[in-house]
């Protein structure tokens, strides 16, 4: 599933169709695609126009970002990010999982820690727990 961006006047089919022509369909590349950068002298004349714009911001839920980046980096294994983060993830907090979890929760066999099956996963990867602790 694609997450597609509502942006101001443009309809969810027009940023779907938009994401069809781009590769990498991020949500910033495809609103820069939309609506592109306003140089800064112009910018700078809208903000101290009259009446004042209303500025505003909108962010994805943290726990999202963080959810999601341990699944992209590290539960479907990622070779880089394993030996850059995971290893001493692990290292860190594998022991007091075991004690905490038991040894049948990181069993092979089983779900290697993880709620559901995941393909690929070895159970070298840390769980989302340790990924949360460290």
């Amino acid at each position: 599933m694609k997450n597609i961006p509502r942006l101001s006047r443009y309809s969810a089919q027009q940023v779907a169709r938009l994401s069809m022509k781009k590769k990498n369909g991020q949500a910033n590349t495809l609103a820069r695609a939309i609506v592109p950068y306003i140089p800064a002298n112009q910018l700078r004349k809208f903000m101290n126009s009259d009446p004042k714009p209303v500025t505003f911001i909108i962010v994805r839920n943290p726990f999202d970002r963080l959810l999601s980046a341990f699944r992209d980096k590290l539960e479907r294994y990622n070779k880089y990010y394993f030996n850059k983060y995971g290893k001493d993830i692990v290292k860190r907090y594998r022991q007091e999982g075991i004690e905490k979890f038991g040894a049948q929760f990181y069993d092979k066999d089983g779900q290697n820690g993880s709620p559901a099956k995941v393909a690929g996963r070895k159970g070298s990867e840390p769980i989302f727990w340790e990924f949360v602790k460290a």
